[in-house]
């Protein structure tokens, strides 16, 4: 979805995700990976929270043209 100039200027994180979104999609498969959170940012007892993070977010996150929550979750944290 990124183009090369895109992913050199993107960065290592953004590569591995960009990857795993590439092969998944080849593979048809679209179940939500998992975000693993500090609990102090969300006020909980719990030492991480996990929150889904569902493939059609990330397509808005590479093509920033719609955001939905998870998104919003993902850039705020």
């Amino acid at each position: 979805m990124l183009s090369t100039t895109e992913l050199d200027k993107a960065g290592p994180g953004c590569v591995a995700l960009h990857a795993h979104y590439m092969n998944a999609c080849a593979q048809n498969r679209s179940n939500p990976f998992f975000a693993m959170v500090r609990s102090e940012y969300f006020l909980h007892d719990s030492k991480t929270l996990a929150f889904p993070v569902g493939f059609e977010d990330i397509f808005d996150l590479f093509t920033l043209d719609g955001l939905e929550m998870s998104i919003l979750r993902c850039l705020t944290l």
